[in-house]
This record gives C-alpha cells, structure tokens and sequence, in this order.
C-alpha cells in the first residue's frame, strides 16, 4: 500500500462520513463570514492581511478529520449560502484527479474561487497518511485588493 492514493482505495464504508467532498470542503471556509467581512472593511492592507491570514490558518482546522467523505461523481453540484449572504457554488469538474470547483461570494463584499484535488497517500507500512486538498485559492475584494493562497498538506500518523 505505501505510495498508492488514498483516494483511489476501497474503504469499508463505516469510514465514511454521511457527505461527499463538495459538501465537506464548505467546512474549509466556515469562517469566512467572519473573517473576510472583517477583511472588507479593515483601513489598511496590514489589517486586511491579518484578517485574511486568521481566516486561512483557521480553515486548516475543518480539513482535519478522521472520517472520508464520499467521493463526489462527475457534474455534482452544491449550492449553499450563509445567514451574512454568501453564496456557495461547487461543482465537481474531474474524476481521476478528483478536481472540484468553487465559488464563494458576498456580492460587492468578497470573491472566493478556485479549483482543489484532492490528494492522499499511504505512508511507510501504512501507518501513516498524507495529503490534503492542493490548489491556489483566490479572494477578491470589492478594493480591488487580492489575495492567493494554497492550503498546507497534512500528515496524520
């Protein structure tokens, strides 16, 4: 098993959660309503990076999870929003890489969009496991002002 793709491996369904990866990855940016909305409305850039910072640093905690969500089939859509305004748009674009897109927008406030794979694999004896969701994510403000970030992988041993 070590080097194979976590995500190209059968798992007993017990492992799973109840949701697929489109619905899971809204978890990745729950925070958004607060700290982008702070972001919007700082005075400075400094003060727009800290908020914007806080808000990607936080978003590693709803990636952590012992639980698989389902892998999402070609063309499956989410739509969501939250109580501020945002809109959430995902639809799952690739299979093999497994590549969802994404927008999430507070119109006039912010833009978030962006493609993410899904990434895993086995580590030594498979003992451990890698990965993460990789690919850059871009948020605009209604200033102008962008920013691009891709999440760090995590290792679980």
């Amino acid at each position: 098993m070590e080097g194979q793709g976590v995500v190209a491996i059968s798992l007993p369904v017990w492992i799973f959660e109840k949701r697929s990866a489109i619905e899971w990855i809204c978890d990745v940016w729950a925070t958004g309503p607060i700290y982008l909305n702070k972001a919007a409305k700082a005075n400075s850039s400094y003060e727009k990076m800290k908020h914007v910072i806080t808000f990607v640093i936080s978003s590693a905690y709803g990636v952590v999870d012992m639980r698989k969500p389902f892998n999402p089939i070609i063309g499956e859509t989410f739509e969501g929003y939250w109580p501020d305004g945002t809109w959430l748009y995902l639809e799952h674009i690739s299979h093999h890489p497994p590549i969802s897109s994404f927008l999430v927008e507070n119109v006039g406030v912010y833009r978030l969009y962006g493609s993410l794979e899904y990434k895993g694999k086995m580590g030594d004896f498979g003992n451990s496991v890698s990965g993460g969701i990789m690919g850059n994510t871009y948020i605009e403000f209604a200033d102008g002002s962008t920013f691009v970030y891709d999440l760090a992988p995590i290792t679980i041993a």
